[in-house]
């Protein structure tokens, strides 16, 4: 029996491949499985765990996230809103660290599966002190800053992508693809009919189903309010905002019929996908 333990930032784009990769390893053998999250996202992580292991441990680890904005300049990341909160993040990097050492060797893995997201940076640096054998997969095309600092102390690493897209060392990087539970496949019109009608929509019109991620988009969910009324005179509309703006959205749109807002969907996103 093999002791693994898979660490990742706890949104959905991380907690559901890892849930597809446990579901493969349970069928392989009895093995000792646990998962690692951002404090930030436990109650997440433990939603989407809970429809499918509730014995697998869900633990919290404090981590801190490197601001950084694409074409901004130096000036702007030294603004004290962008500045100090970086700092104050440092050093929750180093009690993250602090915290998964001490965590390591009261209950050491023989491997550490790294998903993605900044609080498997203290973690993996706690795993390589410890020479504990780190797997990791990138999902993103462009590969994540905390994977592409682990990816050296990595024994191997799978990509969501091609090879091309990446700078991973080729010998130990693979193009696997992304992680997905069986439930994702290819349904029938007659099915997805059937879905559209378990989920309140009218079953004969198309539906879009539009989200920004675990966390939601504040871009894309203020355009869809935009154009709310135009894609609703040619369809159906669920749209999964993330919780941040999920109260907002709910006060400034009004329910109609073909209309559907939801913060998140714990249980069931295939069907959703697949309803689509």
């Amino acid at each position: 029996m093999a002791r693994i333990l898979a660490v990742g930032g706890g949104s959905g784009g991380h907690v559901t491949p890892v849930v597809a990769v446990f579901r493969e390893l349970k069928k392989s053998g009895d093995h000792e499985l646990r998962f690692w999250c951002d404090r930030k996202f436990g109650a997440r992580a433990r939603g989407i765990f809970s429809k499918f292991d509730e014995t697998i441990p869900v633990e919290l680890i404090i981590a801190g996230k490197l601001r950084r904005y694409h074409g901004k300049s130096t000036s702007f990341h030294l603004r004290p809103s962008i500045l100090l909160p970086n700092v104050r993040d440092a050093f929750k990097v180093v009690i993250g660290f602090c915290q998964s050492f001490i965590k390591l060797l009261i209950w050491r893995p023989d491997v550490i599966f790294i998903k993605g997201g900044y609080v498997c940076l203290p973690a993996g640096y706690a795993a390589r002190l410890l020479k504990i054998p780190l797997v990791l997969h990138d999902s993103d095309a462009h590969p994540g800053l905390t994977n592409r600092l682990l990816s050296p102390f990595a024994k191997a690493i799978g990509t969501g992508a091609p090879l091309k897209y990446y700078n991973y060392p080729p010998e130990k990087a693979k193009y696997v693809g992304i992680p997905v539970a069986a439930e994702f496949r290819p349904y029938t019109d007659e099915e997805r009919r059937q879905l559209k009608s378990k989920l309140q929509f009218d079953p004969n019109r198309p539906l879009v189903v539009i989200t920004g991620g675990g966390l939601g988009a504040a871009r894309i969910n203020e355009a869809v309010v935009a154009v709310r009324e135009d894609l609703l005179a040619e369809s159906s509309v669920f749209l999964i905002s993330g919780n941040l703006q999920y109260e907002q959205l709910k006060e400034a749109v009004s329910e109609c019929d073909g209309w559907r807002l939801q913060a998140f969907v714990h249980d069931g996103m295939a069907e959703v996908l697949a309803a689509a």
